[in-house]
């Protein structure tokens, strides 16, 4: 596996430098690297899923999506944007385990808006969903994803001073090293517990995955994370 993530991230980078002119230098190229092995994790983790999980997969597509766009959004330094797709991650893997539970809503779901849940219904499913009853300390993974919903919420509506963008030209929109740092840590951790919330919803099918992809992305999670995945 670790092949084929090498060969990944040197065609994230051809893509980066021909089509956006991006030039990394070499700090820049050691958090680009992070960046990309959540993001590979995360997406690697929804296709082993989607092979044996083929109703309703389309939330775990778009979640794919979101990370994706990521790898463009965060090196040029779209700060705004890159808080909604990482928001818009967690609602795809709070509406995937929904709709994954409720086909017959998920059928009506583009017929009308009044058959579309608020974000604190998906939260308050999650709380109550019988498969966290057994899980040891799952408050924690439950109160991150929350906390760090609540905070991408408030970059992308600029809910005070401090996180207004305030750009006059193009010229300012970009990134110091520092920012950087600070997102691809956001990323790391955001994709840490989803795909730590995914394992523990489709515990089966994970076990089921091919001990090389189940390494690769056990390898992306926190050691805590992984205790509580096994129970310990």
């Amino acid at each position: 596996m670790s092949i084929f993530l090498e060969q990944d991230f040197k065609d994230v980078k051809h893509e980066l430098k021909t089509r956006f002119n991006y030039i990394p230098n070499n700090y820049q190229k050691k958090l680009l690297k992070r960046l990309h092995k959540s993001i590979f994790c995360i997406c690697n983790l929804e296709y082993e899923l989607c092979k044996t999980e083929k109703e309703r997969p389309d939330f775990l597509h778009e979640l794919h999506s979101d990370f994706i766009q990521l790898l463009v959004l965060v090196p040029l330094g779209f700060k705004k944007a890159f808080s909604l797709f990482l928001r818009a991650g967690i609602e795809n893997s709070l509406r995937h385990i929904y709709y994954k539970d409720h086909p017959i809503e998920f059928t009506l779901l583009n017929k009308s808006t009044e058959n579309r849940l608020a974000i604190k219904e998906l939260f308050n499913y999650l709380k109550k969903h019988p498969f966290t009853f057994g899980t040891k300390n799952f408050e924690k993974i439950y109160t991150f994803i929350y906390d760090q919903y609540d905070k991408q919420s408030r970059v992308v509506h600029g809910t005070s001073k401090d996180y207004l963008q305030l750009n006059k030209t193009i010229k300012e929109i970009k990134i110091s090293d520092k920012e950087l740092t600070d997102i691809i840590n956001d990323v790391e951790e955001i994709a840490n517990y989803l795909m730590t919330l995914l394992i523990l919803f489709h515990k089966k099918q994970f076990d089921k995955i091919h001990i090389d992809h189940k390494n690769l992305i056990l390898s992306c999670l926190s050691n805590q994370n992984k205790r509580i995945i096994h129970g310990i």
